[in-house]
């Protein structure tokens, strides 16, 4: 997928290739990964970051992270993305399960 350098807007929707995406929110330098359990402090504070911006389709509403590398990604034996623990998530799913 290519960019224009002066807008960042994308030629072609990577959902319905029809649309293009324009940007509408960008953070630079974030944690590359959030679910991962690490040994240390130090570990995770020296984990690779990588950059998100948030692009609409103009034609189908997909939302994408234009700037996702997968390279910075480590789904693996460390990979945890247990919700359960989060009082706010448990109500949730209660809430879905009684409805």
């Amino acid at each position: 997928m290519t960019t224009h350098a002066s807008n960042r807007r994308l030629t072609r929707c990577p959902n319905c290739c029809v649309g293009t995406l324009d940007v509408f929110y960008e953070v630079k330098g974030i944690p590359a990964h959030s679910v991962l359990l690490l040994e240390t402090r130090e570990h995770a504070m020296s984990y690779p970051k990588g950059d998100f911006a948030a692009a609409l389709c103009d034609h189908c509403g997909f939302i994408a992270n234009v700037d996702f590398d997968p390279a910075l990604n480590a789904y693996a034996e460390k990979y945890e993305s247990t919700q359960s623990f989060s009082p706010t998530f448990n109500a949730f799913a209660h809430g879905l399960a009684t409805t």
